[in-house]
Formats: C-alpha cells, sequence, structure tokens
C-alpha cells in the first residue's frame, strides 16, 4: 500500500507542476525549460559579445570563429546555434538560429566607435519574436532593429 500511495502522490505532484514530455522527445521536461533555455542562449550571446570586445582590444580586429576567441563555450545550447554572421573592422554580428516554432529570435552586436579621437566598444543583445533581430550602431548607441 504504502509504494502505491507513493506512485499515486509522484504522479499527482508531476501533474500539478505540469511536468510533460514535448513531441519526440525522450526526456520529461517542465515548462519552464524554454525560458531557461532562451535566458542560457542570452548569456552565452553576451559572453561571446565581451569576448569579442577582449579580442579586439588584444589583436585590434574582431574573431572571425569562435575558437580564435578561446573561449571554451558551447555555441549550441538546446535548439539554438550561435553563429558569427558579419564581421568589418567596425563591427562584429552573431546571431542564435534556431528552427524551433515560436521562439524568440536572437542575435548580438558589438560596435566600435569613435569619440574625441578614442575608441571604444559598445555591445547589444536583441530578441525578437517575430524574426532575427539585427544590431546595429545609431550614433554611438547600439540598437536592435525589429526587437520587442
Amino acid at each position: 500500500m504504502a509504494i502505491s500511495g507513493s506512485l499515486l502522490s509522484a504522479l499527482m505532484t508531476t501533474g500539478c507542476l505540469g511536468l510533460r514530455a514535448f513531441p519526440g522527445s525522450d526526456r520529461w521536461m517542465s515548462p519552464w525549460f524554454r525560458a531557461s533555455e532562451v535566458a542560457q542562449v542570452k548569456e552565452n550571446l553576451d559572453t561571446f559579445s565581451r569576448g569579442q570586445q577582449v579580442y579586439y582590444l588584444e589583436m585590434g580586429e574582431f574573431a572571425e570563429s569562435f575558437a580564435e576567441m578561446n573561449i571554451g563555450l558551447s555555441q549550441t545550447e538546446g535548439n539554438y546555434q550561435i553563429e558569427i554572421v558579419e564581421v568589418t573592422p567596425e563591427k562584429v554580428i552573431m546571431i542564435a538560429k534556431t528552427e524551433a516554432p515560436n521562439a524568440l529570435r536572437l542575435s548580438a552586436g558589438v560596435f566600435i566607435t569613435v569619440h574625441l579621437g578614442n575608441k571604444s566598444s559598445t555591445a547589444i543583445v536583441c530578441e525578437s519574436k517575430t524574426a532575427t533581430p539585427m544590431p546595429r550602431l545609431e550614433g554611438e548607441e547600439a540598437v536592435c532593429d525589429d526587437a520587442r
């Protein structure tokens, strides 16, 4: 009787917490899994942006690959794959690609600005519900196009 009571208790707890298996998945996940995945991708984009800033300070240019930065952070997180899509002397743009429907679209940009003859960098992480947002420089401020 104790075994069936424990099983019933576990099933009720699982039901109350909303744990479920997603289609095509062989593991149980909570409904908060997606939010934590997106938060981790944003954190990874932020870390790669800071890595690009450090790389620029040391090398005078942006890294064209993640391996060049030698950060040791995965480019893959859940349904997202982070890629460097544009490198110029003044900017680097990274996006987090995903095929997941209704997933947030994420990107990051690092820009070099010159103010009174001094170079500095500014970075931004962008998100959008509709399309991949493109970071850009507006004056000396980084902004997101198509970001919410």
